[in-house]
């Protein structure tokens, strides 16, 4: 708890800066909020969040199976025909569910894609990057879960899952489905963090990693704002240094302003362990301006 009194402390300092020094700021735009995130337990990333737009009348569930990797979409109880469809580019043998083994879809961005493909389901990338895998024991498993929720339904991460070990957060102020897709049905790959960007100013956590080692990372990531991809940037990197011990990253490490995100992106914090990561704790904070 005094951890995060102390960010959220030196968050509101960032803040007052702005204020009582607006005509030398230098950050452009106009700042809209504080953003957040917290990190307390294992398994709790949101790969990919997920919304079913079809036919309202109809109950529409998604379930997810971790060892073998599969994502079942149901419309009215049985398998929806318009994911998978075996004609074109097919993600594994059974229609109405996706293989995160299979090579056409064995990464975030290709499972986003096909869903997306369907006129009955939207998708989008969260805690995660495009290029992240999806093969087994990577995607937590999880009971059917209620796709016509306006939430909609998440992939977790299994943060311990298949050796690759690492937790991941996205800095934004809108995690569910009901903000993250403005105008269902209407240009819903569009970017939503276009016209935006992120400050970065504080971020604190600790790791688990027995006798390897752990690697932080921060991502600038610009979806596209006409279809599939993104732009993924790595803006800086370093070593967490001593296990299951608090590291404090903040104005020493990247100056007084923050670490500044590029136009029309997102941030993403993530954390890389090579052993293991039986402990999941961090705290990040930052500004979230629009120009």
């Amino acid at each position: 708890m005094t951890k995060r009194i102390l960010t959220f402390a030196a968050l509101l300092a960032a803040v007052a800066t702005i204020g009582h020094t607006q005509a030398a700021s230098p950050y452009r735009g106009t700042l809209v909020q504080a953003v957040y995130s917290s990190v307390a337990v294992d398994d709790t990333d949101k790969m990919i969040v997920i919304k079913y737009i079809g036919d309202q009348s109809l109950p529409a569930t998604v379930t997810v199976t971790s060892a073998t990797a599969l994502i079942a979409f149901t419309v009215n109880a049985v398998a929806d025909t318009t994911i998978n469809v075996q004609a074109t580019t097919p993600c594994g043998a059974v229609v109405g569910t996706l293989d995160g083994t299979d090579a056409d879809c064995n990464t975030v961005g290709e499972m986003v894609d096909e869903i997306n493909a369907s006129p009955n389901w939207r998708a989008q990338a969260l805690d995660s990057l495009r290029s992240d895998a999806t093969g087994a024991n990577i995607m937590l498993g999880a009971a059917a879960c209620n796709a016509k929720n306006p939430d909609g339904c998440f992939v977790y991460r299994d943060t311990n899952g298949a050796t690759i070990w690492n937790f991941t957060r996205a800095l934004v102020t809108c995690r569910v489905a009901s903000c993250m897709f403005p105008g269902l049905g209407h240009n819903v790959e569009r970017n939503p963090y276009k016209g935006t960007y992120t400050v970065l100013t504080n971020w604190m956590y600790r790791t688990t990693f027995g006798g390897g080692t752990s690697i932080y990372r921060v991502y600038a990531v610009t979806p596209s704002s006409t279809g599939a991809g993104e732009t993924a940037t790595l803006l800086t990197t370093g070593t967490s240094g001593i296990t299951n011990t608090f590291l404090a990253l903040g104005p020493a490490n990247w100056g007084f302003i923050g670490l500044v995100g590029p136009p029309d992106a997102k941030l993403i914090v993530r954390v890389v362990n090579d052993n293991s990561m039986s402990v999941t704790e961090g705290y990040a904070a930052g500004l979230l301006f629009r120009y």
